[in-house]
């Protein structure tokens, strides 16, 4: 998208196909990695578009300005722990009722590490074979992020002040959501999340929040059809049903 115009078309050609939610992406990159970020003015253009339009939007954030920028145009989510999240900003998101999935889990490459060349059989038994093959015949992406210290240290450093981010956003009363931003090298579906819910426990979430960060918060958060049976399985307070989800409470956090 170049003008806001084609921000308004591209949003209005979603919404003829029926989503219930538009993903936007402010990201300037990371040192020595930069990213074309979107242009403010179109990124204004969309959200109004969607609001317009009766369609939530939720923003892929990396620094604080993004997500102060994404907050400030009305969106109604953000994604990702934002590198140098302020206390401002998060009581900006308190105020405005914006939802927070932080995606812990995609910045956790001590886990991951430990995944990949770990014995664990039945995680093993989660993943597709020949990806996990390929994970530890160092090629890829993921073996060459291994092997970049400047990414290592930076994606450490994301991390920990995720967690931090996390445990004030919570603290804050800011609604926070599960996911693990699942497609990202050595970030499989399935075990992902649950490692999710152990981090935001890890964050200190109540426990009873992280069950619902996973299960009734996600459709009235992300549907345009909240309240509905549509695409969510009826089978929570919000309509959205994780029936296969068996999670445990234990004193010591999570148990599967």
């Amino acid at each position: 998208m170049q003008t806001p115009d084609e921000a308004r078309a591209a949003v209005k050609e979603l919404a003829g196909r029926d989503v219930d939610l538009i993903k936007l992406v402010l990201e300037p990159g990371f040192p020595g990695h930069p990213m074309k970020r979107l242009d403010l003015e179109c990124f204004k253009a969309a959200v109004a578009e969607a609001k317009a339009r009766g369609l939530k939007t939720t923003v892929h954030v990396g620094t604080d300005e993004d997500a102060r920028h994404a907050i400030e145009a009305g969106a109604d989510g953000i994604e990702h722990a934002a590198r140098g999240l302020s206390a401002d900003t998060i009581a900006l998101m308190a105020a405005k009722k914006v939802t927070f999935t932080p995606t812990l889990t995609v910045y956790d490459f001590d886990w991951k590490r430990s995944l990949v060349a770990g014995p664990d059989e039945a995680f093993h038994g989660l993943v597709i074979p020949e990806v996990l093959e390929g994970l530890r015949e160092g090629k890829g992406p993921f073996a060459a992020m291994m092997g970049d210290d400047a990414i290592v240290k930076g994606l450490g450093m994301a991390f920990h002040q995720g967690l931090s981010s996390v445990e004030a956003a919570s603290r804050a009363g800011v609604t926070i959501l599960a996911g693990s931003d699942a497609g990202n090298p050595a970030t499989f579906h399935g075990p992902s999340l649950i490692h999710e819910l152990e981090l935001l426990a890890r964050a200190h979430v109540p426990l009873a929040e992280v069950l619902m960060a996973a299960t009734s918060r996600g459709q009235p958060a992300r549907s345009k059809n909240a309240g509905t049976n549509r695409g969510g399985g009826g089978g929570g307070p919000g309509g959205f049903g994780l029936r296969s989800l068996a999670i445990g409470f234990t004193g010591g956090g999570l148990s599967r």
